[in-house]
């Protein structure tokens, strides 16, 4: 790292509204007392994981140094965040004793360590709210992470993970659409500053939601402690879960690589239908057949392709991404596979088997999710402004098609899925340093 003055390339894209903390930060100049913003103009860094809730930006934390969560800090000064904590923390207490109740009642069928340990959360929590002083009243951050981390056990127990995953959360709520954490991650020594930042589901929410936190973000180098981190452009990792496609008949799989719970694929590429992107690019409608023919050539124009049998745009994850997703993903032990990708606007799309199979034979699709397609083109716009810009997809399976998108609720693939989305976030993180560092 060395010390150097950040520059601007370009004049920022426009951005509609204010749906983001990032633009509340901006507008309101609370950005001049965040920390990170602080630093950079109230810009965000180049290096970026975008997921679809608060749950997951909330379980990226735990891989990142001296986090700070957007939402909370745009919200509430550090006098009313240490009264709302408080007021949680009671509420909390409340609920859990309630709980307690309902365990010990069916004490034949409960394991008695569960109880024991409900019992040393309460004592925990009441101590914390005993704290006298809102100067020394702990950081909701560092409150959720203090309980998560002493009570782990809580947090993965079949019966009782769903109660304390809703406490943990409940310390952290705070006004507005989304949420976003900006932190550290540390590797080899070296500090890499990266934005967490949540869309909600879909192309069009991502449209808007990441827009705005992309085009406040800095390529040029991040300072950090009075020295900047170089960076050359934005960088910008789709982490979610996704449908793995496959060839099956009678319930058996037939055709390799064989795609189970769990496994996690790195997206070559996304095809989409993409009306999100289309009216983007300022094409309104699939049903005007004049229109769809501009948009072909305007696609062309654009430098961009369509799959061979002209059905499908395209759009490409950038290959310095994959190379250090794939990466990544060995390092820390994923199992992982190489594919296309298919981004729909529909969640209940999957619906007929045989067409979603023919995207695994035609196009080599081995995934499908709602996203990554219109990620892809923003990062065009970005870098076709001026503002380079790269984009890559990695997914954990959380269900296969046929079969159904989903892991049964509760179902021990299920809990495959949540471990191994834990330790994808933590094989984005790493990419993206290795993108800065061992580029």
């Amino acid at each position: 790292m060395n010390s150097k003055q950040l520059t601007f390339k370009k004049e920022r894209p426009l951005v509609l509204g204010e749906h983001t903390p990032l633009s509340i930060a901006q507008s309101s100049g609370k950005w001049k007392g965040i920390s990170y913003l602080k630093d950079n103009h109230g810009m965000l860094p180049p290096n970026m994981i975008v997921v679809g809730d608060r749950r997951r930006v909330l379980a990226a934390t735990k891989h990142l140094f001296m986090p700070v969560m957007l939402q909370l800090e745009v919200s509430l000064d550090h006098d009313e965040k240490a009264t709302l904590l408080k007021k949680r923390i009671k509420e909390n207490i409340d609920f859990l004793s309630l709980q307690l109740i309902h365990l010990k009642k069916d004490s034949k069928e409960t394991d008695s360590k569960l109880i024991d340990m409900v019992e040393s959360l309460i004592r925990t929590m009441e101590s914390m709210h005993k704290v006298s002083g809102k100067e020394i009243l702990p950081e909701p951050l560092l409150a959720m992470g203090s309980l998560v981390s002493q009570y782990k056990d809580l947090l993965f127990h079949p019966e009782f993970s769903p109660t304390f995953r809703l406490v943990a959360m409940s310390l952290l709520a705070s006004e507005g659409r989304v949420d976003a954490a900006v932190g550290l991650y540390i590797h080899n020594g070296k500090p890499l500053p990266i934005t967490v930042l949540e869309t909600q589901m879909g192309m069009s929410a991502q449209d808007i939601n990441a827009w705005e936190q992309m085009a406040g973000s800095l390529e040029t180098g991040y300072m950090i402690s009075g020295n900047s981190i170089s960076a050359k452009s934005i960088n910008v990792i789709r982490a979610g879960t996704c449908g793995g496609i496959i060839i099956s008949e009678n319930g058996m799989q037939k055709e390799e690589p064989f795609l189970t719970i769990g496994d996690v694929i790195i997206a070559s590429s996304s095809i989409a239908d993409g009306a999100t992107v289309r009216q983007r690019a300022g094409f309104w409608t699939a049903f005007d057949q004049k229109e769809m023919n501009q948009f072909r050539q305007f696609w062309a124009s654009e430098g961009l392709q369509f799959t061979e049998d002209g059905l499908w745009p395209v759009l490409h994850s950038s290959r310095n991404t994959i190379d250090a997703l794939d990466s990544s993903c060995r390092e820390l032990k994923l199992r992982t596979h190489h594919g296309a990708n298919m981004s729909k606007d529909s969640l209940y799309l999957e619906g007929d088997e045989e067409r979603t199979m023919g995207l695994r034979r035609l196009y080599y699709c081995l995934s499908t999710e709602m996203e990554h397609f219109g990620l892809a083109y923003l990062t065009h716009e970005l870098t076709k402004a001026g503002i380079p810009s790269t984009n890559g997809l990695v997914s954990t399976v959380v269900g296969t098609v046929p079969g159904g998108s989903f892991a049964q609720p509760g179902s021990e693939e299920e809990k495959t899925a949540n471990k191994t989305q834990s330790k994808m976030l933590e094989a984005v993180m790493r990419a993206l340093w290795k993108m800065a560092y061992e580029p």
